[in-house]
């Protein structure tokens, strides 16, 4: 049979070091991963109408003879809602393996939170941020205000665990993946079936996370012109771009660097994290396992 779906799907969370993990496993000879690591077929209307054949042509046509395909889509996750039903109707009677790594949800928060600084989507303090999310996503569900809510595992995987079946899921703490990335990286090429371990690994980790050190000039180099992108790219030319995407990198500081903005109120911050407790529960309960260090 005509071979169009992936084995594996690496679906989150958001943030927590998928982009460091893909790339991790994408070294071994026996894995393809999706092209731009993130496929977004199951969550985007417009790709999944396109159906399975878009799909494998257009993510993995550079397949040989590798074992194990990999979509390393962090949003599939969070997007259970939509996502879930899609890979069921899509696999039929088979089931995909599932990899999820997750983060201190409080650090996942603050660095989704710094992300969409970054990018010039947030002028709101990390703490207007979490007070106003839930208005947010009621007014517009589609910008990713989710701060809180995707930091939510134990909702999120019960979800998922009732659809698939616990066993056909592997979760990574982040900490694991941090402290021995050969190691976690081999546990999850034996989940996938893949006997032959990596004896190393070629290069640290990925998309490591940084913040603006000047939010002003981060806004100002954000902000899109109000005419079609063809010709912004004409007006600005490639010696433009090439000089907007200097001024953005120039500008960025690793997360928590002394050049790095204030951080929020500590008193602040243990009250959030204690927002996550009943969570944590459920997920320490779904997957037999302890989560204390995020407590």
């Amino acid at each position: 049979m005509e071979k169009l779906l992936p084995e594996c799907l690496l679906i989150g969370a958001a943030k927590s070091g998928t982009t460091s993990l893909a790339f991790y496993l994408s070294q071994h000879p026996d894995v393809l991963l999706a092209k731009d690591k993130e496929a977004h077929f199951f969550d985007s209307d417009e790709r999944y109408s396109r159906g399975l054949v878009y799909f494998r042509d257009q993510f993995f046509s550079k397949a040989k003879q590798e074992k194990v395909w990999i979509d390393a889509t962090p949003g599939y996750m969070h997007l259970y809602g939509k996502t879930i039903s899609r890979i069921k109707e899509s696999y039929g009677e088979s089931t995909p393996r599932f990899v999820v790594v997750l983060r201190d949800p409080v650090k996942r928060s603050y660095s989704h939170y710094k992300h969409r600084v970054r990018n010039g989507k947030e002028v709101l303090s990390f703490e207007e941020a979490i007070k106003a999310e839930s208005e947010r996503i009621d007014n517009d569900p589609d910008e990713w205000w989710r701060y809180r809510s995707d930091s939510l595992y134990g909702e999120q995987l019960e979800a998922w665990f009732r659809a698939f079946g616990a066993d056909q899921f592997l979760v990574i703490k982040q900490e694991q993946l941090r402290a021995d990335p050969l190691g976690t990286t081999n546990s999850v090429l034996r989940f996938l079936s893949i006997d032959q371990p990596l004896e190393a690994l070629d290069g640290g980790a990925q998309n490591p996370a940084s913040e603006p050190r000047f939010r002003w000039l981060n806004r100002l180099l954000n902000v899109p012109l109000p005419l079609p992108r063809w010709i912004t790219r004409k007006l600005l030319g490639e010696a433009g771009q090439r000089l907007r995407k200097r001024l953005r990198k120039l500008n960025q500081v690793p997360e928590n660097s002394p050049d790095s903005t204030a951080q929020p109120n500590e008193d602040w911050m243990k009250g959030f994290r204690q927002t996550f407790s009943e969570d944590l529960r459920r997920l320490e309960a779904l997957t037999q396992r302890s989560f204390d260090e995020w407590k």
